[in-house]
């Protein structure tokens, strides 16, 4: 399944508005809400499958602060993977030790 938000980030400076993530079949079919976010406080966005394809971490954007999150895949509840600061474009990395 692809993945996708509803606002990309470039747009967070000018938009503040609701931002979700779904997951959606190529052919259009089996559109899934996968966050319920109802306020812009805490939007989502730059969401990656990690390698395994059973998460998806996103951008959490939060009113001071970017933060990587994840999700499963089949939905769920995000967990915080690095929190503060301004964390974008997570990319999934195989452990070098």
């Amino acid at each position: 399944m692809d993945r996708f938000s509803i606002y990309p980030l470039n747009e967070y400076n000018f938009v503040r508005a609701i931002s979700n993530l779904y997951r959606i079949h190529p052919d259009g079919t089996g559109l899934e809400q996968l966050t319920h976010y109802d306020t812009s406080a805490t939007r989502a966005t730059i969401p990656r499958y990690t390698p395994d394809g059973k998460w998806i971490m996103f951008t959490a954007v939060l009113p001071n602060s970017r933060e990587l999150w994840a999700i499963p895949a089949d939905g769920g509840d995000p967990i915080v993977i690095i929190a503060g600061g301004i964390q974008l474009h997570g990319v999934w990395q195989p452990n070098a030790g």
